[in-house]
Order: C-alpha cells, then structure tokens, then sequence
C-alpha cells in the first residue's frame, strides 16, 4: 500500500483500525505515513439526521435528505526513520485532531452532546 501511495495512489481509512478502541488512532496509520511519505489529512464527518450502529465504533450510516458536514484538517506530515515512542506521539496528535474535526462535525449537525471522553478542548 505504501508503495502505491508513494506512485500517486490515494488511500482513506479509518485510523482507529477495524477493531478500535474508537478513537483511538491505531499505529498502523503513522506506520503507512512514515513508509509512503504521503501526509495523514484528519477528517471529522457527521449528519444531522443519521442512524448510529449498535456496533463498537457506532458507525454512522446518514438518513436520506440529511445535511453532512465533512470538516477537513491540516495535512500532518510524519517524518521517517520514527522509534516507537515518537510514532506513540504522532498518533495522539493524528487522534487530537481528528477527535476535534468530528466533535466540531457534530455540533454543526446539531449533536452537541458530543462524548465527554474524545472530546478535545
């Protein structure tokens, strides 16, 4: 995957992994990041009409006619040749941002009540 990126290919994942915790920026997204030298763009997507899933990360599946609103973040460039303490930092600071997109996402879709434990001050 680093390779195709590398060549100009586009990749889009969700940072907290197919597992989780939600959230929770997994460190294969820093990994992919230092490999392909392309940056990680936080993102903070939210609806404000959806339909939340009984699921882990409570994925949100958007209501016909809904507004969406997708806030897009500075690129955050991951320098190489990274240990793994300072690839831990990279991903809090990926997860900070993206937390801050999608609770700013969610107030402009009328969803305030954002939870209190990713919110970012």
């Amino acid at each position: 995957m680093a390779r195709k990126v590398r060549e100009g290919g586009v990749l889009a994942f969700t940072p907290d992994g197919p597992r989780g915790p939600t959230h929770k920026v997994q460190l294969g997204v820093i990994l992919m990041a230092e490999k392909s030298g392309a940056p990680i763009v936080p993102l903070g997507i939210s609806a404000s009409r959806r339909w939340l899933m009984k699921s882990w990360d409570s994925y949100m599946i958007p209501q016909p006619f809904a507004q969406g609103y997708c806030l897009v973040g500075d690129p955050i460039f991951v320098p190489p040749g990274l240990n793994d303490a300072e690839r831990e930092r990279m991903a809090v600071e990926v997860e900070r941002a993206t937390n801050r997109l999608e609770c700013e996402a969610e107030r402009l879709a009328g969803h305030p009540d954002y939870p209190a434990e990713w919110r970012v001050e």
